[in-house]
């Protein structure tokens, strides 16, 4: 579990849990990390962008995450139905 105090966040109740999609995804294990930087581009972009305009090509969203076209296409593929 990450708390406060092991992300170096003092607070004075250090064992609340952390409510953030950042450390929700991050703390995913069963996920390769092409899907956790997936995860969170989405997650970003989506709540920035108008409801139904973010629909990235796998090109640009390997290009984002530093990998190929056809390693994003096989991390969506593990993450579809997660």
């Amino acid at each position: 579990m990450v708390t406060l105090r092991n992300c170096g966040q003092p607070r004075r109740n250090s064992q609340d849990k952390i409510n953030s999609f950042i450390f929700y995804v991050l703390g995913m294990h069963r996920l390769t990390t092409v899907q956790k930087c997936i995860l969170l581009l989405v997650g970003d972009c989506h709540g920035r962008s108008p409801p139904g305009r973010f629909q990235p090509s796998l090109t640009a969203l390997g290009r984002l995450c530093s990998c190929s076209r056809k390693t994003a296409w096989r991390a969506l593929q593990g993450l579809d139905g997660q």
